[in-house]
């Protein structure tokens, strides 16, 4: 299982990733600077996790959650 981390500031997606490498042992970080490629991640890659910036540019994380809930695959995301 994946942790998916979603942030517009690269700066937030390194000390996501520094900081779950650190302390969650075997488990793969995927970093996502754009919410318009979450879909498709969670489409190729085993993720069980998902951490969302709130405010985004493009669509903000409650918009985006609402996107993935929306798709009965991922109710357990």
């Amino acid at each position: 299982m994946k942790i998916l981390v979603v942030d517009d500031e690269k700066f937030n997606l390194a000390v996501a990733r520094d900081l779950l490498e650190a302390h969650v042992e075997n488990q793969g970080v995927i970093l996502c600077n754009d919410p318009d490629a979450v879909m498709n991640i969670l489409a190729s890659e085993d993720v069980g996790i998902v951490l969302l910036d709130i405010i985004m540019p493009k669509i903000d994380g409650i918009a985006l959650l609402k996107n993935i809930r929306s798709e009965e695959k991922y109710q357990d995301i």
